[in-house]
């Protein structure tokens, strides 16, 4: 008897070519990327283009095009840390931005809950409120944007709702005060239309099992040219800023359910 899964917002079931993806790098590419020898290099070049396949679906860009950078970490609650944490205290540092952030009043737990830590810690975070149909206010982002902040993340699909955001009238109001723009898509890679370079994003979380892919792995895009810290510490891997030993089987599968998601967006639509 087949089955009709209807919590794919929580997770999604493994795709088969991406299980079949993630078991042969399982098999062939297991050394350590970070690896001086021979089959250590292969599988850094495996992971390397398993990051380029991302960036080409998420920018739309050609490969090689790829000014920006991708970090992957263990998901999308990680990703979320980093990019509060990691973003805002480098524009405070770069750019001499009060240690503010902005939030949507209906983010998802790893965003809010990281802020308010961060105001624990001396950060002030102002929130946008939604209407009655869950949409943030833009007029009042406009408000609060005439202050210096050090970074605004507005996710772009609602977790539990499924409300979209507008966010690339976000991303002009961000981009016109100055101010960093994250957003948290999570639910949106597959489900709408975005493109990380159009859209005008400063950086993006992406995780791979809510697109078929496997749990576990996730990821940050960030444009060329923003500064982010790291949270963690401990190794040079992916320039430092998330250092630690990289998975290729779970990178290999969760590209090639980036490249599914993106190729198949209007079947799956």
């Amino acid at each position: 008897m087949n089955s009709i899964d209807l919590d794919n917002n929580a997770t999604s079931r493994l795709d088969d070519r991406v299980l079949q993806v993630i078991h042969d790098a399982l098999r062939t590419r297991y050394s350590n990327p970070a690896s001086s020898h021979r089959d250590g290099q292969r599988a850094h070049r495996a992971l390397n283009s398993t990051r380029d396949t991302i960036l080409d679906r998420l920018q739309a860009c050609s490969s090689g095009a790829h000014p920006d950078r991708f970090i992957f970490t263990s998901g999308g609650t990680e990703a979320n840390n980093l990019a509060l944490r990691g973003l805002a205290k480098a524009s405070c540092h770069k750019a001499g931005s009060a240690k503010r952030v902005i939030i949507s009043a209906v983010e998802h737990p790893s965003v809010a809950e990281t802020a308010t830590q961060m105001q624990a810690e001396g950060f002030r975070v102002d929130t946008v409120p939604v209407d009655d149909h869950g949409v943030v206010s833009l007029q009042h982002l406009a408000e609060l944007l005439h202050e210096s902040a050090a970074l605004v993340s507005i996710m772009a699909v609602n977790n539990e709702t499924g409300v979209c955001q507008p966010i690339t009238e976000v991303a002009k109001l961000c981009a016109a005060s100055g101010a960093p723009f994250h957003t948290d898509a999570v639910q949106a890679i597959g489900k709408i239309s975005i493109n990380f370079t159009e859209q005008m994003l400063s950086a993006m979380t992406v995780t791979a099992h809510k697109i078929h892919g496997p749990r576990g792995i996730g990821g940050l895009v960030i444009k060329s040219g923003i500064e982010i810290e790291p949270i963690i510490f401990g190794g040079s891997q992916q320039l430092g800023i998330r250092p630690g030993t990289e998975d290729v089987a779970l990178a290999s599968g969760f590209s090639t359910a980036v490249e599914l998601a993106i190729v198949e967006f209007h079947e799956r639509c």
